[in-house]
């Protein structure tokens, strides 16, 4: 019966089932990332933590979405969060950085706690960018700390507020560059244990998609002691020395769908030991370690940052296209490539070969020319059938 009330639930209330999941998790985060990466699959748009909609739980925000709880973030306790919601409800919107600190209360909320708040992106529809916030918080803070004092002493105006003398000067915000996308991101996973508003391996897709390395939720898969190549950004690097005094290392490679266990051992540390970067998105090839009762671990061989990575394509494809089926067919096949042509141009050049068994084969090179990676094979293959395309590198 719990299990088809639950299904029943995720099936006609999913946005609200998998907020309330998520919250009840909130301090497991494998069982996050999980659930993080099974509402996007199923659509679910993750919205950042904001001090101006977030409460203590994941909440859902209307359609599709489901909104961080700012119970979430580091070291953010329930009263802290408490005082802030509390201010939002009764002043309205927080109008900046200064008026958010005047406003919370300073026996529930400390700097650290919105610091953290401005690394996870909770501040981020005040203005000014996250660097400019974190730069001008110490001045906010002395402005909201007198604030709170003179409400606590009484010292405010006739009818509530500070006096027209009395209010506190406006704090300009430094005119400072914002942080590049991997700090923001780095900053993210650090105050959430999870990617927000990007992933640092976004903008190699294409390159991990040309290699089709497995994800690590996959190792299970692999026998022991056989060889792998994966991608994902590396953490939690820890270097040591063995018994005979020689330097080996572990560390975490973190991958859209999950983690795995590193191992370099001394025989590979001296030569790897520079690519061992913190949040450094890379290619690790090496073999697995499966051992009964635990998760599997890889010994590295080798770690390349994917932006040395260089995928080889084929300088020129050959497509086979069998005319048996009759002209409306063949008309068919050629709209449907010549469209797939349009979807990825690129420097390879293309070659066709219309045939008809025991009547004719022509043979004839076209104009345009394809980036002839792997999701352009496989759609040639879909179009024309498998082993319908030779290509030479």
């Amino acid at each position: 019966f719990l299990a088809y009330v639950t299904a029943y639930l995720k099936a006609n209330y999913t946005v609200e089932f998998m907020s309330a999941l998520r919250t009840a998790e909130l301090t497991n985060p494998d069982k996050m990332r999980l659930y993080l990466n099974e509402c996007r699959d199923m659509g679910i748009e993750i919205q950042r933590p904001d001090v101006a909609a977030s409460h203590w739980d994941f909440t859902p925000t209307g359609g599709r979405a489901l909104r961080f709880g700012l119970g979430a973030i580091k070291s953010v306790g329930r009263n802290g969060v408490d005082s802030i919601v509390s201010a939002r409800e009764e002043g309205g919107p927080f109008l900046s950085l200064q008026d958010f600190c005047e406003r919370v209360d300073w026996n529930k909320v400390n700097r650290r706690m919105i610091e953290n708040a401005i690394k996870a992106g909770a501040l981020d529809g005040l203005d000014g960018h996250r660097a400019q916030l974190q730069a001008a918080l110490d001045a906010a803070i002395d402005a909201g700390q007198r604030a709170h004092r003179d409400r606590e002493t009484g010292q405010e105006g006739l009818f509530g507020g500070a006096s027209a003398e009395e209010e506190s000067p406006q704090i300009n915000l430094p005119p400072l560059p914002e942080w590049d996308e991997l700090t923001k991101l780095a900053h993210e996973k650090e105050m959430l244990g999870f990617y927000v508003t990007g992933h640092p391996l976004e903008s190699y897709r294409a390159v991990i998609e040309e290699l089709g390395t497995p994800q690590t939720l996959e190792l299970g898969d692999l026998r022991n002691s056989g060889e792998v190549a994966l991608c994902g950004i590396l953490h939690s690097i820890q270097r040591r020395k063995n018994r005979e005094g020689r330097a080996w290392a572990s560390a975490v490679l973190e991958d859209r769908q999950g983690s795995v266990e590193l191992l370099v051992f001394a025989n590979q540390y001296e030569a790897i030991q520079d690519q061992l970067e913190v949040d450094r998105p890379v290619r690790v090839t090496g073999s697995m370690r499966v051992e009964a009762g635990a998760s599997p671990k890889v010994a590295v061989d080798q770690v390349t940052r994917l932006s040395d990575v260089r995928v080889p394509l084929p300088e020129q494809v050959s497509i086979t296209v069998d005319l048996q089926g009759g002209p409306q067919e063949a008309s068919a096949v050629s709209d449907r490539l010549a469209e797939l042509f349009t979807q990825f141009p690129g420097q390879t050049d293309v070659r066709l070969r219309l045939q008809r068994s025991q009547d004719f084969r022509l043979i004839y090179d076209i104009a345009s020319r394809v980036h002839a990676g792997r999701k352009f094979r496989a759609q040639v293959e879909e179009i024309c059938g498998r082993g319908s395309i030779e290509y030479q590198v």
